[in-house]
């Protein structure tokens, strides 16, 4: 949405930059709820840092609930400790693992069956240090319509 204008600042690059919006987003917008099926599943949400400053940050939340027989717990987390590819650095390992506890934590105590976020580095960070599964919300939704 911003970084490639930071690279490239052509009326190409702003134009595509103003059309790009989050998959749940997107996904939301067309969803039609007479084809899902049920997912029997109880999920622990994570929602990262960078989409709770984007528009619409409850987009994810908002289509997962429309997901029938979805049991969705939505995590109150901060950052899951990678801060990006931060947390893939050796130095930075062991506060890493300190930030990520806490979320560590709450996925334990939700009694989910799988977490879910939508960023690739915290799904590293929660299978690296967590006992379960992760899926994104797009394999979720896959489950339901597909």
């Amino acid at each position: 949405m911003e970084d490639w204008a930071c690279l490239l600042d052509t009326p190409a690059v702003r134009q595509v930059a103003a059309k790009v919006v989050h998959v749940s987003r997107l996904v939301e917008s067309g969803l039609v709820t007479d084809n899902v099926r049920p997912v029997e599943i109880k999920a622990a949400y994570h929602q990262p840092c960078h989409l709770k400053i984007q528009p619409e940050p409850q987009s994810t939340a908002k289509v997962l609930a429309a997901v029938p027989g979805l049991r969705l717990t939505p995590l109150a987390s901060h950052c899951c400790g990678m801060a990006g590819t931060w947390g893939l650095a050796a130095k930075n390992e062991t506060l890493s693992r300190t930030i990520g506890s806490d979320l560590m934590g709450l996925i334990e105590a939700s009694g989910a069956d799988v977490a879910v976020t939508d960023c690739p580095t915290c799904e590293m960070q929660i299978s690296h240090l967590g006992c379960r599964p992760v899926m994104h919300p797009v394999e979720l939704l896959v489950r339901s319509v597909g």
